[in-house]
């Protein structure tokens, strides 16, 4: 029989309406309303549940929204699943989040509570933004290969910060530092390997050393709650390696902030252990399509949830 793994997206998947998608299930409005408690929103219309449903869309596209209502979509996505066919995290090998997404794997396999986790989530996104204000910062992504990365990396001299943030799959890793940096490398690529290159629009250079004040919070807040063991194993970003205890848990979500994630990497090691099904929860397919250039002609089972179409 073959393995299945859990697959739970990162920043970039937020709209308006992302917390509609259930709206007819009474567990919906319990999860929402549980959301907004933990946050502890005290005029309606900071609400983070209200800004999923109306906007404005610029608010919600600030980084402390959107992690923490990507991860309370992600969550309804998998109550969906559970409530109407029973299905179990046991039903699962792994857990496999981009970024975020490993902290959205934490709440699912029960190891944070998702009052906790939607906290954390809002404390990371407000912590990357503050850590780097005033700064010029750039994200983006090279279609080439790890090896071609970092021989341009070791090529060329820059005094800015610029790193790798991801590697997504074989031909798409991510740059993330000072802008004049990560243009000068990104420029190089395309001029000396004729790889495209795409910059991102963010606010915040993610997975890099700039990320050191923001992890540092992270670990102090991971201090105030209860973290307990998963009861299915979360791939870290940062090793790639399953994580199940509640300290190696503590450590991979501090990690998870300043180091590259590996989703590919991620995707290898799932693979080396039998694993060929691989279902997303999340509003759009963007890790289905990552794990399916990865895994190629191998069977990868999609989205088996309802996706929201603008």
């Amino acid at each position: 029989m073959s393995k299945r793994v859990l697959l739970f997206p990162g920043q970039g998947i937020q709209f308006v309406g992302m917390a509609d998608t259930f709206a007819k299930f009474k567990w919906n409005s319990e999860i929402l309303n549980r959301v907004d408690e933990s946050l502890g929103f005290p005029v309606i219309s900071n609400q983070l549940t209200k800004l999923m449903r109306e906007g404005p869309e610029e608010q919600l596209n600030l980084t402390e929204y959107a992690q923490p209502a990507i991860m309370t979509s992600s969550v309804l996505h998998w109550k969906y699943m559970s409530e109407m066919y029973g299905i179990m995290e046991s039903s699962f090998s792994f857990a496999l989040g981009h970024s975020l997404g490993e902290y959205t794997a934490c709440v699912v396999g029960g190891a944070i509570s998702i009052e906790d986790g939607v906290k954390l989530a809002y404390i990371r996104g407000k912590s990357m933004q503050e850590a780097v204000n005033g700064l010029a910062i750039r994200m983006t992504a090279v279609m080439a290969s790890e090896s071609i990365v970092r021989k341009a990396l070791s090529e060329v001299s820059f005094e800015g910060t610029c790193e790798i943030a991801g590697i997504n799959h074989d031909r798409q890793v991510v740059l993330s530092g000072t802008r004049d940096s990560v243009d000068l490398i990104a420029d190089y690529i395309k001029k000396h390997y004729k790889a495209p290159v795409k910059h991102l629009n963010v606010s915040a250079p993610f997975h890099c050393k700039l990320m050191k004040p923001a992890a540092d919070r992270i670990k102090e807040e991971l201090e105030k709650i209860t973290v307990k063991s998963s009861k299915l194993p979360v791939i870290s970003n940062a090793t790639s390696l399953p994580v199940v205890h509640p300290e190696e848990i503590k450590k991979s979500l501090v990690d998870n902030i300043v180091n590259p994630a590996m989703f590919l990497r991620g995707m290898e090691y799932v693979l080396s252990h039998g694993c060929s099904l691989f279902t997303e929860y999340g509003s759009k397919k963007i890790l289905s399509g990552l794990a399916t250039k990865i895994i190629q002609d191998r069977k990868l089972d999609g989205l088996a949830v309802d996706i929201h179409d603008k």
